[in-house]
Parts: C-alpha cells; structure tokens; sequence
C-alpha cells in the first residue's frame, strides 16, 4: 500500500523508487498503489504518471491516516480523483471515515474495553463517508471506463451496503 513505508507513493518517481528496491530484494512477484492526497488529487499528470509506472490503481484516506506525508482527501479531493480514475479505468482502494464530532461520555471510559474502542468509531464515519463518495460518482457524467472499480476498505457497517444497491 501507498503509505506503509516511507516515502509514501504519491508520485511516479516514489513508485519507481519502491520498484526497484523491491526487485532488488523480493523473491516474489509484488504490485504496488499509487496514494491519492491533496497534494496530488486534481493533478491528472502526476496520476498519470503512476499508472505509467505501473501502480495497479490508488489508495485514500478520508480520515488522517496516522502518517504526515499521506494527507487525508476532501469531497473536492475525490471528485477530482475520481473523475480521472473513471475515465482512465483505474481502481480505487477508499478507507472510509468521514470524521464528525463524536458524543463523550461524563466519565471515562474504561480503556481496557472494547466498547470503548467501538464508541471512537461510530458507524456514522462510515456511512457519512460512503455516502459522500456515491454522491461523488452520482456527480460525475462520464462512463467508467473498463478496469475502475471501487473497493471501501474495511468495511464495518453493513447498512452501507444498501447505499450501493
């Protein structure tokens, strides 16, 4: 994935770089994501760029991923995104958590729970995100053109499959 070492691949020069450590040291056939952020999200060529070095297709956070170097996208972010990815027929990996204010509790809850866990997030990021996202491709007038698909990575909340339907 785009962000799970550094640099991450957000640019066809970081995509060749991972590509030839990799050749260099694997003894298995590897494929490699190209990561969409704000830095990157509306400039097609950069995109473009790697998929002509060979990314299989692009990752986002609607969330903060937890990394500096790989910024979570806006609605703006993905309709750019997508609207390239639609017409180029690339796929799209979405981790899909729209993030909201989330109700605390008067007492702290006890960290040791799952529970606790669980009330972090709610399953309204989820469907906030997937919505936003159907909107998005509602939004676009173009066809997808063959090899875009769209993956909602981890998935978590089943009412969301409706939305898709």
């Amino acid at each position: 994935m785009p962000l799970n070492s550094l640099p991450c691949t957000t640019t066809a020069e970081r995509l060749k770089e991972k590509m030839a450590i990799a050749e260099a040291k694997a003894k298995v056939n590897i494929g490699f994501w190209g990561g969409i952020t704000p830095d990157n999200a509306a400039k097609h060529d950069i995109l473009w760029g790697m998929l002509k070095a060979g990314a299989l297709g692009f990752k986002s956070f609607v969330a903060p991923s937890g990394i500096n170097d790989f910024a979570n996208v806006s609605r703006a972010d993905v309709a750019n995104a997508v609207h390239f990815l639609l017409s180029k027929g690339a796929p799209y990996f979405m981790h899909a958590e729209l993030l909201s204010e989330v109700k605390q509790e008067e007492k702290s809850p006890d960290p040791q729970k799952y529970s606790t866990y669980l009330a972090t997030r709610p399953a309204k990021f989820e469907q906030d995100a997937v919505h936003m996202l159907i909107d998005v491709l509602l939004d676009e007038h173009i066809p997808p053109t063959p090899g875009f698909f769209l993956h909602i990575a981890h998935l978590g909340d089943a009412t969301n499959i409706e939305a898709f339907r």
